[in-house]
């Protein structure tokens, strides 16, 4: 069975209704190989837990019931979760009766753990209150995250000292000292902590690109706007840029400027955040050293490498004084000649918090380079939960979690000298006059030593945070979840402890380069699974107004880069079992409950997920590139310098996986985990590398591999200097020999060779290394997305059609020796590539896409029966494609304005501008449309358009997308396909009269032809459509034609959300239903999903277009009773209710307080049917296309054997 008629609502190939046409000519669903059942097979189609998605359980603020647990947990196994991820968060929401950690709580908690057991679900816990990152009330400072502080004295030479220092700056009256320190006052005094007068920062050029600048968009007055209007940081994101230039790409903002008269460049990785120097706080810290956290980046002048010797503080003029200072700080010292600087060193508490946590819940941080802090830390909730839950300890809770860093820079711990001192080689003590903005030594040594520092912070945060928190769990039979980034370390060093490595993406976006960090990371480690929070969302792409083919194109395209486990962000506890839509995660996150109006019929997307992501999870990924990180920190991931050639994929490595295990086979760099690359890329901005890795790196070459970058200069760390300089420059000289990367450009080493100035398209052509996927589309926009994985012999590739368009693509695979077969995560069909051909180490494969289709094309050695002469490698026809055009949008008009008139501003042009394929979806706001015309007032985008000429207003209050058409056209099929049979002859499948040719591998030439097609049947007339009670509708209405519910005249159809029901009686002729034929039911547009059942025959789910099912087996000649159940979204049902009085207090958009009559457990007293936590929808909301929209037709196609 062809892709474009797959079906989408079967869950396995051995459910689907047996077609018996023809007899043994149609077999299209028996696998080419007459293989038997294997685990690759079977676990495709009944997808073991590890492959089914989970979700995340967000307990809010207190509001618990066993009877709202037991009822998610229960939708949760009905539809096909494997489990779920509590976490319990405030959100904004009021507070329930359950305080965290109570009695009760603990009581709830192991309820949830039993039923979870019961019920055969997997539980993982985060391992604190909130979502980042481990914390509560049961650390105390002394536990908590530390930080460097200090004071300074200046003291006059030639006099004896005796006074109390004064005590640095503390935090929650704790502080501890380190060491005293004395240095004569340089000549110059220096700014940092000192400056009163911010500096002036001027934005000469601002670029969010790509990072080899293939497609950018430039931002520099956005930025000069956003200075002027005191806003004090700026996200490197694609919504704070106000755009993407480069969709499912890696970015980077690139920033030309002067600060303090003096020009700079910056470049901040994408989801950096930059922070402007527009206080004297924010100035002093930019005029620091740079030591801060990756996604904290200060604007700031570049590093002082022209300072004078007399600017700067000898290493032998600082003196260690910390014997001198009393217990109570009273220092006594003869002070020599000159002026002196004391400076009092210390740490003390960050005073950083866990959050978004429930009051009760909330507390310090605990020390992250410090295991007896977390083991304190553990003890205090871990620990706890753990012992009420027992032997299910390990079973039904099976993981704790880590999420997403957000709570911080640290900079010291207690012991922290002694394990610089043993990781380094030196003491930092007398460095450290460093943190208080000077110099020491010189600019370069002080630039070392703070390399050194951010290093030795990377190595405690990974063994004594992450890595000792893996060693817990596994002390305690759990598995270790981490997304491992945000935080002022390496991030493939941190996420390297866990057994299950995530990132996450957010719905409404192009991706997110955590997904490809998580899966490098498991790539480089050798892990199964690549886990992320999926979808999550503002609340202007959240509020139940996505569906499962609003997400699947980009759910796909984070498969394509690594994902292979979903987990949904979020699933709100519902503690109630009669509100809905009910409990939100305040405005955030796609909203995924059991109150969801498709929640069962979501099942059939759940089924996909699964089968995709037991492929996704077997065996390893295939990629041809590593990225090295570099050696400094923090990191998160850089990659993208030469660019990639298209056809390649890539992971990230670090210099852990280079390090420890890698070795060269047949010229490929290989690690330990059995990943393998081509070439290893090194970062062209980081021309410094330790004498360990270069020597590493040497011994790689010399056995055969190739490494791609500039000659490192020099070793970026103290330890060693100045002789580590010396051997970087000799393993240098032995590497890239003579190479400059302008005139020599490449240098054989060994084995191996080393390049540098070449793009990575050359290296490969140097390789004879073939591009590993390549695909030519259909039409000029095919858009494809893939990644490939190898289980044993057998080659994996998913493929996904990035379009909601019906598409084809002659697609090109790195195979060669193995028969290509389709297996369909839609519908669990497997069958044999009906049109193939290999040759020069290639298989290319034609392939149909449905509209945000996808398949796998999996190639395995030929059993017994398969020759190379056997299968199809071409075909033409007499039929005409049908031609499809997208009807021509033009934007007229479009004003941003205030909806009380107070301001306005023109923005047809930039509105125009977003117009692709002439498609219009703009998410209203004042960043996305240049500037707010009218503060503090709500505003809406008007826009006045045509429509292949026919004229049309569309209008969206802020927060809103506007969309242009609200229903867009699919595009049409191919009109003839050709498919296997099922003895594996050749046939083809017509829907309309004509002659098709096919040619074999063999040279055959074979034929097929239809004269009698009948020709497709609208379906006219009268439908009946029925309300379920209690939900504002009418029992039924009759419709004289199909209409969106949003256009019907009663207001109780307008609003209508649910499942409605038509009902219509058609009439099918007998000539439809000849041997030889299948007869296809098409319903044209459905928003949103729709249940098929002809003359009481269910025939499924449909949630994705085509709406089109096989009615073969289900048809009759003559009288025929349709039915179709329809499902749409809530919005349309809250945006009803929002012409009522309101019902409880709000502020803004946040629930105030329990309205009395919800405690009571009685209806609301203004008639409204719905009740929800965040107001997302007001009274004058644009309504949602909802219904059957058609139009519906009965197809025919006919199946010919080719001969």
């Amino acid at each position: 069975m062809p892709v474009f008629y797959r079906r989408l609502f079967v869950a396995r190939a051995s459910q689907m209704p047996r077609l018996l046409l023809l007899g043994s000519l149609i077999g299209g669903a028996v696998p080419a190989l007459g293989a038997p059942v294997d685990g690759l097979r079977s676990g495709f189609l009944a997808p073991p837990q590890s492959a089914k998605p989970q979700t995340w359980w967000h307990w809010m603020n207190g509001n618990i019931s066993k009877a709202g647990i037991t009822a998610d947990l229960e939708a949760m196994k009905r539809i096909g979760l494997g489990g779920a991820t509590i976490v319990n968060v405030d959100g904004g929401i009021p507070e329930g009766p359950v305080e965290f950690m109570s009695a009760q709580w603990r009581e709830d908690f192991k309820f949830a753990v039993q039923e979870a057991d019961r019920l055969g679900l997997k539980l993982t816990v985060a391992n604190c209150a909130g979502w980042s990152s481990s914390g509560g009330p049961w650390n105390t400072p002394a536990n908590g995250m530390q930080r460097l502080t200090s004071s300074e004295t200046r003291v006059a030479g030639g006099t004896a000292f005796d006074a109390v220092l004064a005590q640095p700056q503390t935090t929650l009256n704790y502080y501890r000292d380190i060491a005293v320190l004395a240095f004569k006052a340089p000549a110059t005094r220096p700014e940092p902590s000192l400056s009163s007068t911010p500096g002036k920062l001027e934005i000469k050029r601002a670029s969010y690109q790509s990072p080899v600048a293939t497609a950018a968009v430039d931002v520099t007055e956005r930025l000069r706007d956003m200075i002027k209007r005191g806003q004090t940081s700026v996200g490197a994101t694609s919504g704070d840029m106000g755009g993407d230039p480069a969709p499912g790409e890696v970015k980077e903002l690139i920033l030309d400027f002067v600060l303090d008269g003096k020009p700079g460049t910056l470049t901040i990785e994408e989801w950096g955040r930059l922070i402007f120097p527009t206080s004297e706080k924010q100035l002093a810290e930019a005029r620091k050293q740079e030591k801060n956290p990756m996604n904290l980046t200060f604007v700031r002048p570049p590093a002082p490498t022209d300072a004078r010797p007399k600017e700067a503080i000898p290493l032998d003029g600082v003196v260690d004084l910390t014997a001198k200072m009393g217990a109570e700080g009273r220092l006594r010292w003869d002070v020599p000649a000159g002026e002196w600087v004391v400076v009092r060193m210390g740490y003390t508490a960050t005073g950083t918090e866990n959050h978004p946590a429930p009051a009760a819940g909330r507390g310090l941080e605990c020390d992250k380079m410090s295991k007896s802090a977390l083991d304190t830390h553990w003890n205090g909730f871990m620990g706890k939960v753990l012992s009420d839950v027992g032997p299910l300890a390990g079973k039904a809770l099976d993981s704790a979690l880590i999420d997403s860093y957000e709570v911080g820079n640290q900079d010291w711990t207690p012991g922290f000298q002694l394990e610089f001192r043993k990781r380094r080689g030196y003491d930092p003590i007398k460095y450290l006059p460093t943190f208080t903005g000077q110099v020491v030594g010189s600019p370069e040594t002080t630039e070392r030593f703070l390399w050194d520092m951010r290093r030795t912070v990377a190595d405690l945060f990974a063994e004594n945070y992450y890595g000792h928190f893996a060693q817990l769990c596994r002390q305690n039979g759990l598995q270790n979840v981490t997304e491992p980034y945000f935080g002022p370390y390496e991030s493939m060093q941190s996420g390297a402890t866990a057994d299950v490595v995530m990132g996450e993406f957010w719905a409404g976006s192009q991706g997110n380069p955590t997904i490809k960090l998580a899966a490098s990371i498991a790539h480089s480690y050798g892990k199964s699974v690549v886990g992320a929070e999926s979808f999550t969302a503002t609340a202007e792409a959240g509020r139940w107004q996505n569906d499962p083919y609003s997400l699947k194109t980009l759910g796909d395209l984070m498969f394509s880069q690594g994902l292979n486990r979903y987990i949904f962000h979020r699933y709100a506890m519902q503690p109630w079992t009669n509100r809905a839509p009910g409990m939100t995660m305040g405005e955030y996150g796609f909203h995924f409950e059991r109150t969801l109006t498709w929640w069962q019929q979501g099942k059939s997307w759940i089924d996909y997920i699964a089968h995709c992501q037991f492929l996704l999870q077997q065996g390893r990924a295939v990629a041809d590139v590593a990225y090295f990180t570099g050696e400094s920190s923090p990191v998160q991931m850089r990659i993208g310098k030469p660019a990639l050639p298209a056809g390649y994929d890539y992971d990230a490595v670090n210099a852990d996986v280079l390090l420890h295990g890698a070795t060269v086979k047949n010229g490929r760099l290989t690690l330990a985990s059995g990943a393998s690359y081509a070439a290893l890329v090194l970062p062209p901005a980081d021309s410094n590398l330790t004498p360990p890795l270069l020597q590493k790196l040497r011994d790689l070459v010399l056995a055969g591999a190739t490494v791609v970058g500039p000659r490192p200069l020099r070793s970026p760390s103290l330890t060693g200097f100045p002789n580590s300089d010396v051997r970087v420059k000799q393993l240098a000289d032995e590497m890239w020999g003579k190479s400059d990367g302008v005139r020599v450009l490449e240098n054989s080493c060994g084995k191996g060779r080393v390049v540098w100035g070449k793009s990575l398209a050359n290296v490969f052509a140097a390789q004879k290394l073939k591009p590993d996927f390549q695909y030519n589309g259909a039409s000029g926009e095919t858009k494809l997305a893939s990644i490939h994985r190898l289980a044993g012999e057998a080659d994996i590739y998913f493929v996904s059609n990035q379009r909601q368009l019906f598409d084809a693509a002659e697609c090109s695979f790195r195979v060669s020796g193995k028969i290509p077969e389709l297996w369909h995560p839609e519908s669990g069909v497997i069958e044999p590539a009906a049109m193939w051909s290999s040759a020069n180490g290639l298989t290319k494969v034609r392939l149909d896409f449905e509209p945000a289709g996808s398949t796998f094309v999996i190639f395995r050695k030929p059993s017994g029966g398969t020759t190379a002469a056997d299968h199809i490698v071409a075909g033409t026809s007499s039929i005409a494609s049908v031609g499809f055009k997208q009807p021509q949008l033009v934007v007229q008009r479009a004003v941003y304005a205030a909806s009380d008139g107070a301001g306005s501003a023109d923005v047809t042009a930039k509105v125009a501008g977003m117009v692709k394929g002439n498609q219009l979806a703009v998410q209203v706001g004042s960043g996305v449309l240049g500037g707010d015309p009218a503060r503090m007032h709500v505003k809406e985008l008007r826009v006045d358009y045509t429509l292949d000429g026919v004229a049309g207003h569309a209008s969206t209050r802020e927060n809103g997308t506007l969309t242009i058409p609200a229903i867009a056209s699919v595009g049409a099929p191919r009109q003839w396909e050709p498919i296997v049979a099922k003895n594996g002859a050749p046939a083809v499948k017509l829907w309309t009269n004509g002659n098709v040719q096919l040619r074999t591998a063999g040279g055959k030439t074979l034929r097929a032809s239809a004269a009698n097609v009948p020709a497709p049947q609208k379906v006219t007339g009268a439908w009946s459509l029925s309300f379920p009670p209690n939900w504002g509708a009418p029992p039924s209405v009759q419709l004289a034609d199909l209409i969106s519910w949003s256009d019907h005249t009663a207001p109780g159809v307008r609003y209508f959300s649910g499942t409605a029901t038509y009902q219509k009686q058609i009439t099918i002729s007998a000539e439809r239903l000849r041997a030889g034929r299948e007869l296809w039911l098409d319903l044209g547009a459905v928003k949103n999903f729709a249940e098929v059942s002809l003359n009481g025959k269910a025939l499924g789910v449909l949630w994705k277009p085509p709406f089109r099912v096989n009615v073969t087996q289900a048809a009759k000649a003559g009288a025929n009773q349709l039915t179709v159940k329809v499902t749409n979204l809530w919005p349309n049902r809250l945006i009803g209710d929002e012409q009522l009085p309101p019902d409880a207090e709000w502020n803004g958009s946040a629930l105030k307080a329990w309205p009395q009559w919800l405690l009571d457990g009685k209806p609301s007293p203004t008639g409204r049917l719905t009740f929800t936590t965040w107001r997302f929808w007001n009274k004058d909301s644009q309504l949602l296309p909802s219904g059957l929209l058609g139009p519906v037709k009965l197809e025919t196609a006919q199946i010919i054997a080719a001969k």
